[in-house]
């Protein structure tokens, strides 16, 4: 992977001073501090939330509660995925030309994303084709970058022009943002507005790179520390509770597309978007931990402006963001090198589940060959995904452990193995012993 833009050359280092100094004037501009004391504000994370409500909205990342994208709109993710091949300057296919993924945002994300790229930097199973570019620039809002003539993309070509690179090359793109000038908290009023905000967004990222495929848009960090009662403010948008209506804006966008909503087209002749997606969520309740292990502290991973960022704070975000994209299964075909034999790298994966039907605590495994990595993804019978699961082989063979999980039914088995995957198989659960 080229060199991340921040030590690209000396161009795009004099650009991060310039950004650091402007940083430091609007710290002291506005001196808000923070406070471990507040309470958390006892509002549960979308992903907790599942499928019961918040004032009489149901939670989830996607719809009827579920975290991943499922039936069509997963579909649909997946083929945008998989035509995502490197590109030359005039974006078209060349087998030397370069896959582009721009981070999009403000200084929060501008740092997260940096802490993101190391990671990819030292993993030596990343695309050689992938580019990642570090569009963010502190205190831009959405208000701003949606504005096509904006100072926001007027750098961004001048960060793409160091980097010999072209807007057309651009198929992927993280996105953090919030409108630091909205004061609105009422819910849902405020997130419906921040979603109108995000579509305008969307359609010029469009605009700017017409060969966007995917769009991943990650809720922002809790925001409940900020303690203003010295004075200052770092922008009433990014007060709380915005910070958690941001992610209910982000779903809303999703559902929006996935309904096939007027401006909201992702595919057909008359798109007007990249199909969106949750990348990794930033949010959670304070400090107290979510349901899938990821927390946040005050002390050590929050600035003393309670907004930004420590060094750890970055880099458990950052981690967070690449454990996600490595995981994905829209990511799988452009995060991962290709198989140096290109005719084997779109073979699907054979297997074979025993016994079925099976009490559902585990199923046995056999594959055609031997992988490194293999994964079972379980859909029920409306195709939502309810269980995800490494498979360990041994000589080709394997168990899938799914415990008491499951309950009496018929369900749908796809093997992922090396980034490729297998066809769905029924699968028949019995009652568990």
């Amino acid at each position: 992977m080229q060199p991340f833009p921040k030590f690209a050359d000396k161009a795009s280092m004099n650009r991060r001073l310039l950004m650091f100094v402007m940083f430091a004037q609007a710290f002291v501009l506005h001196a808000q501090q923070k406070n471990c004391s507040f309470p958390n504000v006892g509002l549960k994370p979308l992903p907790d939330l599942g499928t019961s409500k918040y004032r009489g909205f149901s939670g989830g990342l996607y719809t009827n509660g579920s975290n991943v994208p499922v039936g069509n709109y997963l579909t649909d993710a997946l083929n945008n995925a998989n035509s995502i091949g490197p590109l030359d300057s005039s974006g078209n296919a060349s087998p030397s030309g370069k896959i582009v993924f721009a981070g999009v945002g403000a200084s929060n994300p501008r740092t997260e994303f940096d802490a993101f790229a190391g990671f990819c930097d030292t993993f030596k199973k990343i695309n050689k084709k992938l580019v990642l570019v570090n569009t963010c620039i502190g205190g831009q809002g959405v208000q701003k970058m949606n504005d096509p003539l904006d100072n926001y993309w007027k750098s961004t070509i001048k960060l793409f022009d160091s980097m010999k690179l072209n807007f057309k090359q651009v198929q992927i793109v993280w996105l953090e943002t919030d409108n630091t000038q909205a004061a609105d908290t009422v819910f849902p009023r405020a997130p419906q507005a921040l979603l109108q905000d995000l579509k305008v967004l969307l359609q010029t990222l469009k605009l700017k790179f017409p060969n966007l495929k995917l769009c991943y848009l990650s809720a922002r960090a809790y925001a409940g520390w900020i303690d203003l009662s010295g004075g200052g403010s770092p922008g009433k948008g990014l007060l709380a509770p915005r910070d958690y209506y941001n992610g209910w804006a982000i779903k809303w966008l999703i559902d929006s597309a996935s309904a096939g909503n007027v401006g909201f087209e992702y595919k057909g002749n008359n798109k007007k978007i990249a199909l969106p997606l949750f990348g990794s969520y930033h949010w959670t309740n304070g400090s107290e931990t979510r349901k899938d292990g990821f927390q946040f502290d005050c002390n050590t991973d929050v600035g003393n402006d309670g907004l930004h960022l420590t060094p750890a704070g970055e880099q458990k975000i950052g981690k967070a963001m690449f454990d996600f994209f490595a995981n994905a299964e829209t990511a799988t075909n452009w995060f991962y090198e290709p198989k140096a034999n290109a005719t084997q790298e779109f073979v699907k994966p054979q297997f074979l589940l025993f016994p079925n039907p099976n009490s559902g605590s585990h199923f046995n495994i056999i594959t055609g060959k031997e992988y490194l990595k293999v994964e079972c993804h379980i859909y029920n019978a409306t195709g939502q995904l309810v269980a995800r699961t490494a498979v360990n082989l041994e000589e080709n063979k394997g168990s899938i452990q799914l415990g008491n999980s499951l309950k009496t039914g018929t369900y749908f088995c796809r093997i992922w193995a090396d980034g490729n995957a297998s066809e769905i198989q029924k699968m028949w659960v019995l009652e568990n012993e």
